[in-house]
Formats: C-alpha cells, sequence, structure tokens
C-alpha cells in the first residue's frame, strides 16, 4: 500500500505526468516555481525515460497591446478543431516594486478552461529579462511529457530585448499591429531578426496591408535556400487569417525537419533548460545563507568597506562553502 509520502516522490509524479494527470502536471509546475529540489529530479526521470521527444514549441511574442493573448487563445482553438492537444504558458511581467504578477491571462481565455486538452499555466517573469521566466522551459518539458502535441510560449511582450524565446520555441511567430509606425525600424536589430512568421493582427485596422508589406519589405535573407519569414493578416478576435497563420507555422516546422535544423532546435532547447536548471539551483544556494550574514556583507557594501564584487565574492564563498 502506498503511502501518502510515496504519492509525493518524484518517481511517482513522472509516471503520473506521463499518463496525462493534469493535477500532478500542476503541482509539478508548481514545485518548479517555487524551487523544490524534486522538481529537478522529476525532470530528470522524465528525460531518461525518454518522455521529452516530442510536441512542436510556438513562441508567441510582440509589443504590448498587439493582441498576443486574443490570439494565442485563437490558435488554441484552431489545434483543437485539428484533433491537437495544447499546452499555453503565458508569461506575466514582475512588479519592479512588489516582485508580483497579476497572472490574468486565464480570465481573458475563458473558453477553453473546461477542455481536458487544453493545460494553460500562468506565471511571473520574476524579473528575469529576455521575456520569459528562468522556469518556462522546465514547465514546458513537463507539458511535452504529459502528451501535449504543441506547446504555446507568449511571452511578457517587453520589445527588442525580448529574443530568449527563439531558444526555446521551433517556430517564433512576432505579433505587430497597424499604427507602429517607426518602430519596425527600432525593432529590427532586436526581436523582428528572430521572427521565423510574422502576423499582422487586427487586420480590420486602417494600415494593416501596408504594415504588412512594410514588413516584407524589411527582410533581408542573404543565405540561399535560407527560410524566408512568412508575413500573414490576422483577425485574432474574429479568427480571419488563424487557419493560414497555423498553416505559416507548419510549414516552418516541416522547412526545420526537411533541412536538418530541427536538431539545432531542440539542442537549443536543451541550453535553455540548462541555464533555467542553473539559476534556480543558484537561486536556492543565495536563498540558504543567513540573514545575519547577507545582512552583514550588506552593512558593509552601504559602510564602503566593500565593493560590489568583493561583496559577490563574499556570498559566492558563503555559498560554496555549505557544498
Amino acid at each position: 500500500m502506498s503511502t501518502n509520502k510515496d504519492l509525493h516522490a518524484p518517481e511517482i509524479f513522472a509516471e503520473r505526468i506521463i499518463s496525462g494527470d493534469r493535477r500532478a502536471l500542476a503541482r509539478a509546475i508548481t514545485l518548479l516555481e517555487n524551487g523544490a529540489p524534486e522538481a529537478n529530479r522529476i525532470l530528470s526521470l522524465l528525460h531518461q525515460n525518454a518522455q521529452l521527444s516530442k510536441a512542436k514549441f510556438i513562441g508567441i511574442t510582440g509589443p504590448p497591446g498587439a493582441g498576443k493573448s486574443t490570439l494565442s487563445d485563437a490558435l488554441v482553438t484552431c489545434l483543437r478543431k485539428r484533433g491537437e492537444k495544447v499546452g499555453l504558458i503565458l508569461v506575466d511581467p514582475a512588479s519592479p516594486l512588489t516582485g508580483g504578477a497579476i497572472l490574468g491571462d486565464r480570465l481573458r481565455l475563458p473558453g477553453h478552461s473546461g477542455d481536458e486538452w487544453v493545460f494553460i499555466r500562468s506565471m511571473s517573469n520574476r524579473g528575469h529579462l529576455g521575456g520569459l521566466s528562468p522556469t518556462t522551459a522546465g514547465a514546458a518539458a513537463l507539458m511535452q511529457a504529459a502528451g501535449f502535441d504543441r506547446i504555446i510560449i507568449e511571452t511578457v511582450g517587453t520589445g527588442q530585448a525580448e529574443t530568449e524565446i527563439a531558444g526555446l520555441a521551433d517556430t517564433v511567430v512576432l505579433v505587430m499591429v497597424p499604427g507602429l509606425g517607426d518602430d519596425i525600424q527600432l525593432m529590427k536589430a532586436g526581436i523582428m531578426e528572430i521572427a521565423d512568421v510574422f502576423a499582422v493582427n487586427k487586420s480590420d485596422r486602417e494600415g494593416a496591408a501596408l504594415l504588412a508589406a512594410e514588413i516584407k519589405m524589411s527582410l533581408t535573407v542573404s543565405e540561399e535556400n535560407r527560410f524566408v519569414p512568412e508575413v500573414i493578416l490576422t483577425s485574432a478576435l474574429s479568427g480571419d487569417g488563424v487557419g493560414n497563420l497555423l498553416d505559416a507555422i507548419d510549414r516552418h516546422y516541416a522547412y526545420l525537419e526537411q533541412s536538418g535544423l530541427i536538431e539545432v532546435s531542440r539542442k537549443k532547447r536543451i541550453q535553455v533548460q540548462l541555464n533555467g536548471a542553473l539559476q534556480g539551483l543558484f537561486r536556492n544556494a543565495l536563498a540558504g545563507i543567513s540573514p545575519e550574514d547577507l545582512a552583514r556583507i550588506s552593512g558593509q557594501l552601504e559602510q564602503c568597506i566593500l565593493d560590489p564584487y568583493s561583496a559577490a565574492e563574499a556570498i559566492w564563498n558563503l555559498i560554496t562553502k555549505k557544498q
């Protein structure tokens, strides 16, 4: 007979996740976000059991107000009509003052809450730059192990520095809307370079066709046979163009498979997972330092007894001494 402790063992969690247990999946993601060591063990077991080799990863990024959440919702609807199982991760910005996040995207995606094969998870970026949370890659891997065919990851939406999604997603969709003006030029050196598909959303607005034309003209492909990003007009609210967008995403994925670049994409994702795991271990180690020691070092820093670099080294020495 299994004890309550057995039910919370990493091995049991892994088995339940593989079987499609949504509660186990939700709990494992919570453990991951809380920095619990069991989370890394669960993910390790899933890797060892070759449960992380499937699923296609779609990244949805773009400026605030572009309609990313609504478009993500419309993509989920389209994918479910095609019989695919979808996991959705929505990353919210953390408050610079409180560290909290609204995590309100579920309220904007109410139509799928009762669908057994749609799993929605909101998470705070916890001040992490790049548009994602340090635990996003791990949460996506857990969803993948649970049997979802597509994992959609919607980034914070902070602008041109939001490029980390390129290491996690197979296909990056950059959502833009009419009225951005010179922002195309401002974004060109950053986020526009990682886009595999462009979605000009709110296509019923004046200037949508012009924006699509401007994006096409701004694209430069220097390498022969390199994939040329498609520009798709969409209206997430009405659903117009969403099927075309999904077809464009599928064409890009087919290109990755035919060219062999899909393995490059998977290797980049593994590196993102490694970085997230290392950050989690460091946060746990930092949390293990006594408040008294941190207060002492902070006081020495404020009194200019220590400079910031020496203070960082002192904290690192406290961490390594505990190993």
